[in-house]
């Protein structure tokens, strides 16, 4: 009975470690706006970031996808869930959020485009033909449409002006969601208090 009541203690110990050391990170993010992220998007590569922003698209095929734009539209990151999230609600579009998460980067070359024009043929879902303009069609074609056409043309040319040999995508990796007014509270106050009342309430119980 001891030893099954100290394994017990340990497991609950371990997940509040796990929780406090989450709430740690979410109140030491500072909160960025998407135009302020994509305008300096290098410097937060496998960073954790707290972006605020305006849900525009959810993927429709399985929640996968959504995608947050600034005050200008054509300003948008992609965000993907962890296993956590598992998937976007579609009731998400149109609403103001706050993203949690890490910034990643896709380095796509001529090879890369390569595999994924004989993906997109085959019908397999690749990352990199999910983008803002919502063309990401995954049947089957023995032949690609004029829009896929033109997007494997535009990023070999891109490619190629880029004068590195690649160019790159970026998406948030998101541990959670929000629906919020962005300037509802300031940064500290919003995530520091959430943190406190989580901690009291773990410790009431």
């Amino acid at each position: 009975m001891l030893k099954k009541l100290v394994g017990v203690l340990a497991i609950v110990a371990i997940l509040y470690s796990c929780g406090t050391k989450q709430k740690e990170t979410e109140c030491n993010t500072k909160k960025i706006s998407v135009q302020a992220l994509m305008d300096s998007i290098d410097n937060y590569i496998e960073k954790d970031v707290l972006v605020c922003g305006t849900v525009s698209h959810v993927c429709s095929h399985g929640g996968k996808r959504m995608f947050l734009i600034a005050e200008n539209p054509d300003v948008a990151i992609k965000v993907t869930p962890n296993e956590e999230i598992g998937v976007f609600s579609k009731e998400l579009e149109g609403s103001m959020v706050h993203v949690y998460g890490k910034v990643k980067e896709l380095r796509i070359d001529d090879t890369y485009i390569t595999e994924m024009e004989k993906e997109m043929m085959e019908g397999v879902e690749n990352e990199a033909a999910h983008t803002h303009d919502g063309n990401h069609d995954g049947e089957h074609k023995a032949e690609l449409d004029s829009t896929q056409i033109e997007k494997i043309a535009q990023m070999r040319q891109e490619v190629v002006e880029s004068g590195k040999g690649y160019i790159s995508q970026y998406w948030i990796e998101a541990t959670k969601v929000e629906a919020t007014e962005c300037a509802a509270k300031s940064d500290s106050e919003h995530k520091c208090t959430e943190h406190k009342e989580d901690t009291t309430i773990v410790a009431e119980k």
